[in-house]
């Protein structure tokens, strides 16, 4: 039973640190980095890649600036960087008319304010997330900027759509899962130290 509690853990661990978004092709979504920090992110070093197979440079900005000829022709001339947003410590990427080819896992790596003195950066992160794109529906037109909670461009995890299918927020549900797991842990000795086999018991309190 104890490496079924790892097992479960560990999907924890996995799944909370990646953020899900789901789009339709030819759809615009932003993608917000899970990076917070109080530093101006106006001379950062950022590199986001599609981790695909070879890894495809996504965005590159040093110090600040965009470095357009590192992108790789696929992502070429549809990412921007939101400055208003780095100046507030934030990262945004637009990615514009996605397709089934973006579709995949994503890393972006970010440093910021180098010290000459300590010999390292003062704020460094990195961030995974999945884009998921499908075609639209028979007979829909897309191709507009889609924003709404319902709908592309939303931080949601595989079988998410935009009908409203059965959808949840790993950074909510991550953490949710890690308390269930304590307590079933912090149970699971106390019956131990009585001299209890908690799996009868268990099986007993569902049957109820």
């Amino acid at each position: 039973m104890i490496g079924w509690i790892g097992l479960v853990v560990l999907i924890c661990l996995v799944w909370g640190s990646v953020t899900f978004y789901q789009a339709e092709e030819n759809d615009n979504i932003t993608i917000t980095l899970d990076i917070q920090t109080k530093h101006n992110l106006s001379a950062a070093f950022l590199d986001c890649v599609f981790q695909s197979e070879p890894v495809k440079t996504v965005y590159y900005m040093v110090k600040g600036d965009e470095v357009p000829g590192a992108q790789h022709q696929q992502f070429a001339g549809r990412v921007q960087c939101d400055r208003d947003a780095l100046r507030k410590g934030r990262i945004r990427l637009h990615l514009s008319t996605v397709t089934a080819r973006d579709s995949g896992r994503y890393r972006c790596d970010l440093v910021v304010d180098y010290d000459n003195i300590k010999k390292q950066w003062a704020f460094k992160s990195s961030d995974y997330f999945v884009l998921n794109v499908t075609p639209p529906p028979a007979g829909q037109k897309r191709g507009v900027s889609i924003n709404t909670p319902d709908q592309a461009g939303v931080k949601r995890p595989p079988g998410c759509t935009t009908q409203g299918g059965p959808c949840c927020n790993t950074t909510i549900v991550a953490p949710l899962m890690a308390a269930v797991t304590l307590l079933l842990l912090v149970f699971y000795g106390l019956f131990m130290v009585l001299g209890i086999r908690p799996l009868p018991v268990f099986v007993a309190l569902l049957l109820q």
